[in-house]
């Protein structure tokens, strides 16, 4: 098999999935190239040597310890914050429980191309299925608030059958 010597140490064949392959690689390896940086003084840096010399001190200022401001600052800004204040009308609103409507409202604005939950469903399945689905939905989530102590085997370690 004749062989052809690519960039970046990969190769070329003739047949077509190697070809695909080694050009996808190579595709890959491209988009993880810098070609320049700019530098906080706005100057565009193109060669490789002062890339290398710019990003150490890029993440150096990045991560830099900043000093704490003063105290006194600090207390007059918070005291000087207007926060706003719920009527119970809306608090009882935000507090209380979730109604059938709510839910099939929130499983008809899924995202499309998201899988939610553990199970990888996708969202057009709670879409489509959210009359039936709903209720349940409903039942479980109401089920989670209420306050009370874990079943016992979340306190125990898991069985692994290896003992």
């Amino acid at each position: 098999m004749r062989l052809r010597t690519a960039q970046h140490k990969l190769y070329d064949t003739v047949d077509k999935a190697e070809k695909l392959l080694a050009w996808l690689g190579m595709k890959e390896m491209e988009v993880r190239w810098v070609d320049e940086v700019v530098t906080p003084e706005g100057v565009k840096v193109p060669s490789n040597k002062q890339i290398a010399e710019a990003f150490p001190g890029y993440y150096q200022d990045l991560y830099q310890t900043r000093p704490l401001q003063d105290a006194h600052q600090n207390s007059e800004y918070l005291q000087n914050i207007a926060i706003p204040i719920l009527d119970t009308e809306a608090r009882g609103v935000l507090e209380g429980d979730i109604n059938l409507e709510e839910m099939k409202a929130a499983m008809t604005k899924l995202r499309s191309g998201k899988a939610p939950g553990p199970k990888r469903f996708p969202a057009e399945f709670f879409r489509r299925l959210g009359d039936i689905l709903a209720p349940h939905f409903l039942n479980i989530f109401l089920e989670a608030r209420k306050p009370r102590n874990p079943p016992s085997r979340f306190e125990k370690g898991r069985d692994s059958g290896n003992t």
